[in-house]
């Protein structure tokens, strides 16, 4: 099921070696690999994404793109996951980070509501936050995910058992 789920949605290897726009890419996509749809592909894809979306910069997708090169894993997988931190969840995610890194540092709250010495001040706290949120989901979505793909298939050759 997973398989055929990320088979379906993921665009074909013929339509992007054929797109105008990706014409100068075309030595960095052309890895098979990077298209792949099976599970040792897929996972880490989502996993990649997964903590680069909560990387505190804004070249989300640049990054995912190039992990996702070196690592040799689903390239529009992992780019599609990045999309978790996008407008409506941004503010809570960073939200969630801040306080998380200021509990990690044992930090008191910030006495002001001054929005620039707030950037200035917690950025450190921010950043430890999100990255320690990044690599618990990121471990999550691995663990999680392999589990789920690996029951799937367990369950599909079980019902082909049963129907011989």
């Amino acid at each position: 099921m997973p398989r055929r789920f990320f088979k379906r949605i993921s665009p074909k290897y013929k339509d992007i070696k054929e797109a105008w726009y990706l014409r100068p890419f075309q030595a960095l996509i052309h890895d098979p690999a990077l298209w792949a749809t099976h599970r040792k592909a897929v996972v880490p894809a989502v996993t990649l994404g997964i903590f680069v979306a909560f990387i505190p910069l804004p070249v989300h997708p640049l990054l995912a793109a190039g992990g996702a090169i070196l690592l040799r894993v689903n390239l529009p997988v992992a780019l599609v996951a990045v999309w978790i931190n996008n407008p409506l969840t941004i503010a809570p995610i960073y939200i969630s980070g801040y306080v998380l890194g200021s509990f990690l540092l044992g930090l008191p709250p910030p006495e002001t509501t001054d929005w620039q010495v707030l950037i200035v001040e917690g950025l450190w706290p921010m950043a430890t936050g999100l990255l320690c949120m990044g690599s618990l989901l990121a471990l999550l979505a691995y663990f999680g995910l392999n589990a789920f793909w690996r029951w799937s298939i367990l369950m599909r050759f079980r019902r082909r058992r049963k129907a011989t």
